[in-house]
């Protein structure tokens, strides 16, 4: 009935306007204004075609007819058979009627009504092109892009009956990044777009969250040296590429220590697939091997250092250090100042090697202790006062200790150690946070074989 209603409007108004044009009589010879438009539905702007006679030209305004008070629109000039254009990109969705109205002998004229609706379809939204529905997801951070088919206002989602904004890279383009409330399993994800008129559209995205598995058991990997040279400790950088692309095929975590012991004290969780990555010592294999890879995989590791014997052969200087520790992958601990090392006894009866770390023979016991503790601290302090980072964990040396080491730790400050050769091999709830154990890790260590017995 409406489109019926304007055609006949714009009927009337062609046949008026022939038989004014073919009797030759000008719309000049009268003092009225006339308005007709050939589109009665309009979005961003209000076009209207006007018919006027001479003496009315200029200046005038739009008054519009509407359910809330619209002020009216100065228009700057109009003519006889001129269009007057005005914005209504910030008209409400809604019917209106306009008259245009001067002044002529400073009297009103004002023009026929015309009927017009400010319509917007909603826009049209999808999902950037690299995005697959459903979305599968390991982990709750998640990206994803909003493309619209007109510009928006504003764009949001709702998760679980929650509202989240959607950031504008431009009118038409809103992202998200960042943490999602994700439940495991499958979740609906609804993203609302509106225009500048309020009018609202939405698409849905599945995502599907596979909440990963906590671990019982955190597994940690001893290495020395990475190099080429054939010796016990040496691991060729081949080998220990294969071991840490091995770890990242089968998604495992790369912890910290601190993480390795809030997991111990329950603290925390840990993904099922947690493993720390140690080296002892401070070899110069560690700064030209071992790190370039761990770049590659983005895999952080553990470095326990012997402060007395960097700057030496075969270790690491202090400058390959600072290059080590500005990486980022890696937390410092120690492995003693000068206690990496043992004590001959064997010419003596009963005797044998004795590590430094324990009582020795011409010690008297307040001997023992002091040259410990001033050991450790030496070793935490002058890292501390390098790097600004605590060290808060320490190796044992050849992974020997007693009770007395333990208690001379944690008078010290250290809040973990970690040792070798009780073949537990992994840190559990129940490991005593100064005894966790690590597993050596050689040449022809069968990595995947120590992944899947971890797994059982």
């Amino acid at each position: 009935m409406k489109r019926l209603l304007q055609g006949i409007v714009f009927v009337f108004t062609m046949v008026l306007f022939f038989i004014l044009s073919v009797k030759g009589v000008s719309i000049s010879t009268c003092d009225r204004l006339f308005l007709f438009t050939f589109d009665n539905e309009f979005q961003e702007s209000l076009s209207l075609q006007c018919l006027c006679s001479d003496s009315l030209q200029g200046e005038g305004w739009l008054i519009f007819e509407s359910p809330s008070y619209t002020p009216p629109v100065p228009i700057s000039y109009f003519a006889n058979d001129t269009s007057v254009t005005t914005d209504i990109s910030k008209f409400p969705v809604g019917d209106y009627r306009v008259r245009l109205m001067t002044y002529s002998d400073h009297k009103a004229v004002i023009s026929n009504r015309v009927p017009f609706s400010v319509t917007s379809e909603a826009p049209h939204l999808w999902l950037s092109d690299d995005i697959a529905a459903p979305l599968y997801l390991k982990e709750t951070t998640c990206v994803f892009t909003c493309i619209s088919s007109q510009p928006l206002k504003e764009a949001y989602f709702t998760l679980h009956n929650k509202r989240y904004p959607l950031h504008p890279n431009s009118s038409q383009e809103w992202t998200f990044r960042g943490d999602l409330p994700l439940q495991n399993g499958r979740n609906t994800l609804f993203i609302h777009g509106k225009n500048h008129h309020l009018v609202a559209n939405q698409l849905s995205l599945d995502i599907v969250y596979r909440k990963p598995t906590t671990a019982r058991q955190v597994i940690v990997l001893g290495y020395h040296d990475i190099g080429a040279y054939d010796q016990e400790w040496m691991i060729f950088p081949e080998t220990f590429e294969r071991h840490i692309q091995t770890l990242r095929d089968n998604d495992y975590y790369f912890c910290t220590p601190s993480e390795v012991l809030l997991f111990n004290k329950q603290k925390i969780t840990l993904p099922e697939k947690s493993v720390l990555i140690t080296f002892d010592d401070g070899c110069s294999g560690v700064f030209t091997n071992a790190l370039p890879i761990l770049q590659k995989y983005n895999a952080k590791a553990t470095l326990f250092v012997v402060n007395s014997l960097l700057g030496t052969p075969g270790y690491l200087t202090w400058e390959e250090l600072d290059s080590i520790m500005k990486s980022g992958l890696f937390t410092l601990g120690s492995h003693s100042y000068n206690l990496h090392g043992w004590v001959d006894y064997t010419m003596l009866p009963d005797g044998g090697y004795i590590p430094k770390l324990n009582h020795l023979r011409e010690e008297t016991w307040d001997e023992y202790l002091d040259r410990v503790r001033q050991d450790l601290k030496q070793s935490r302090n002058e890292l501390y006062e390098k790097y600004k980072q605590p060290i808060l964990f320490f190796a044992y040396p050849f992974g020997e200790y007693n009770s007395q080491s333990i208690k001379r730790l944690k008078e010290c400050g250290f809040i973990g150690a970690f040792t070798f050769n009780q073949s537990k091999c992994y840190v559990t709830h129940s490991t005593h946070p100064f005894t966790m154990d690590r597993i050596p890790m050689f040449d022809d260590t069968n990595l995947q074989a120590l992944l899947e017995i971890g797994g059982k």
